[in-house]
């Protein structure tokens, strides 16, 4: 009976967690990893800074997570579709680079992070 109680409680983290990543991807591209702050991330997400580092431990991790969580929606919605690999390779890279394309433009996000990214390493 006890697993039945935690249901909905993770089911509320998750979505907390989902909705605070969401956010802070968009507050980290427009301010930059230096000029977010997880109080501003926090009253964005309609959450408060405890429950973030409760979460996620600190700035750092919560980028990280919010980053990685970005490139798994990228590999997910640009992985080869199916007869992809049956095509001539320059086809097979003009279709990858239209997703790629159509990708960017659903998710402006990513561009600017991975600039962002560039600029670290």
């Amino acid at each position: 009976m006890a697993s039945v109680a935690k249901r909905p409680t993770q089911a509320r983290a998750a979505k907390t967690r989902a909705r605070i990543l969401k956010v802070a991807l968009k507050i980290f591209v427009e301010c930059g990893f230096e000029g977010a702050n997880i109080r501003q991330i926090a009253a964005a997400a309609d959450s408060t800074h405890s429950m973030i580092t409760d979460h996620f431990g600190g700035k750092e991790e919560l980028w990280k997570q919010a980053v990685a969580q970005m490139f798994a929606t990228a590999r997910e919605e640009l992985k080869p579709l199916p007869g992809d690999m049956d095509l001539p390779p320059r086809e097979a890279f003009r279709r990858h680079v239209r997703r790629y394309i159509r990708y960017c433009a659903r998710h402006p996000e990513h561009r600017l992070v991975v600039h962002r990214l560039s600029d670290h390493y």
